[in-house]
């Protein structure tokens, strides 16, 4: 049985003001939980057409970058939707092999979003087990930083 976090946020909501753990997705297919060494849990064997939905995303508005805490990454695109695998594209991205198998963070720019979203995260790729994820963040970056 997988362990419950009580905080503040509540079920099936999240806060965009925090890191968001891959793990405590509201609907995923295809996606494996994995735990990882030094406790907590990752997500892994995420293969082509897997998906990870979390809905009621709040405070997204003044939100201009997503930040990924990723690993094992091969060729592969990332697809961020509103709703489901097949809402409207928000956004995407081309990962190119890689052969770090330790956690890396990537971080790329979002269009403007509304202030709360369902979002869902789309893996695309020609290979099999193509990254980890552990986490993501949505940041405010301006030109001066």
């Amino acid at each position: 049985m997988a362990l419950v976090r009580v905080d503040e946020v509540g079920v099936g909501e999240y806060d965009a003001n925090q890191t968001i753990q891959a793990e405590d997705y509201f609907k995923a297919s295809g996606i494996v939980k994995k735990e990882k060494k030094d406790g907590g849990f990752s997500i892994g064997n995420v293969d082509n057409g897997d998906f990870l939905v979390f809905n009621n995303v709040k405070g997204l508005q003044d939100k201009t970058k997503i930040q990924l805490n990723i690993s094992a990454v091969k060729e592969c695109k990332i697809e961020l939707r509103k709703d489901s695998p097949s809402g409207e594209l928000i956004w995407m991205v081309d990962f190119k092999l890689s052969r770090e198998k330790h956690l890396t963070t990537f971080t790329s720019s979002l269009p403007k979003l509304d202030s709360t979203e369902n979002i869902c995260f789309v893996f695309k790729g020609s290979e099999e087990k193509l990254l980890e994820i552990d986490s993501f963040s949505f940041k405010i970056f301006n030109d001066k930083q």
